[in-house]
């Protein structure tokens, strides 16, 4: 678990749109890979007032791996959060091997004692690595306060034996709609790089009405899934894949139009129906791969 460059300018970004805290609880105690002068400007960059940090917050790593190691001069990530103006932060994981403040499996339900104790959970990357990946959001969205938000981040394709899973972005979308969550969006980050530290991301956000069938690039892929909690909200409900819904909705409602996808309207995609395979492909290796990205009609932005 870890918070590269982008994923940092990515939470500055979030926390002055919609201010994260002041109750936070993050999935794993977090690799920072900046210097705390890094991040402090970074936050500056984004317009996020830096705040003095207290006593006991240490600015360089509280990591016991990298504490003597190349690494011993990168943030805590007490650090980065104090700094952003978090009153409270908390760390959960499976034991206290990197320093956790709370020891939990997200394979089993949670103690009543933790549910609805924080305004904002971040899952930088854990939940891809439990198993009953069911039970785990479910933990996640108990321990969450009405009003509070949940912020995921986590590989949706090129991470093959990273963890148990790759996630599907329908995957947040379906799950939070369906247990009645608001402001919730779902974003495709593309990295620039191999290297995740230093990787810039191009930022693809699904619109609302449009989810796409497939998704492929020779780049890594993650997944941003947002959403808020509100006093209506539940954390059991089993989604229907919201691409299937809709066509059996239509079904039902007598007509066979099927559900847009990113695809449908893009002068690209029906030009390139006409195309022989075989001919796309020499085209595809002629021109690289930032051509014909399926989610091409999405809303797009960088973040490094």
């Amino acid at each position: 678990m870890g918070l590269s460059r982008a994923a940092v300018r990515f939470l500055a970004r979030e926390h002055r749109r919609c201010p994260l805290g002041p109750a936070l609880l993050t999935l794993g105690r977090q690799f920072i890979y900046l210097t705390f002068d890094e991040v402090r400007q970074i936050l500056c960059e984004e317009g996020v007032t830096v705040h003095d940090l207290p006593e006991h917050v240490p600015r360089q790593t509280n990591l016991p791996g990298w504490q003597q190691s190349p690494q011993a001069d990168f943030a805590s990530d007490l650090s980065l959060f104090h700094a952003m103006g978090i009153a409270s932060v908390a760390a959960l994981d499976a034991n206290d091997f990197e320093g956790a403040d709370l020891v939990w499996d997200l394979n089993q339900p949670v103690d009543d004692n933790l549910v609805a104790q924080f305004d904002t959970i971040l899952d930088p990357g854990t939940l891809e690595h439990v198993f009953d990946i069911r039970t785990a959001l479910i933990n996640v969205n108990r321990m969450l306060k009405p009003g509070g938000r949940v912020l995921h981040f986590g590989p949706c394709n090129n991470y093959a034996n990273h963890g148990f899973y790759q996630f599907s972005p329908t995957l947040f979308l379906d799950y939070y709609r369906a247990n009645h969550y608001t402001d919730v969006r779902v974003l495709v980050a593309e990295q620039t790089a191999a290297d995740y530290p230093q990787s810039a991301w191009n930022l693809f956000e699904i619109p609302p009405d449009r989810q796409p069938v497939t998704m492929c690039s020779r780049r890594r892929l993650l997944v941003l899934g947002l959403a808020r909690k509100t006093p209506n909200s539940t954390v059991e409900a089993i989604p229907v894949q919201s691409y299937y819904r809709s066509a059996w909705q239509a079904k039902q409602g007598g007509t066979d139009t099927p559900p847009p996808t990113a695809q449908d309207g893009s002068r690209y995609h029906r030009l390139k129906r006409l195309v022989p395979i075989a001919l796309r492909h020499r085209l595809r290796k002629l021109l690289g791969s930032e051509h014909g990205k399926p989610w091409g009609g999405w809303r797009r932005g960088r973040v490094g």
